[in-house]
């Protein structure tokens, strides 16, 4: 089994801007199709960041709980 990485990405999932949220995970997983190396799993790990300043610092705070 490869070793397997997460690559974080904190964007607004939901309201006004949920267009641009899924738009850059689609990049993101375009850039893993693309990028990543061989013999790596890298897995994209999308939290919301919604529309404020303390729900995206709630967000990266989730993304350090994750031990991988």
């Amino acid at each position: 089994m490869p070793p397997i990485s997460k690559i974080g990405l904190i964007a607004p999932f939901e309201g006004l801007y949920r267009a641009r949220g899924y738009a850059a995970l689609a990049a993101l997983r375009r850039g893993i199709e693309h990028c990543a190396p061989p013999g790596t799993a890298l897995i994209p790990l999308a939290l919301d960041g919604g529309d404020s300043p303390e729900q995206s610092r709630r967000a990266a705070a989730k993304l350090n709980l994750d031990p991988a």
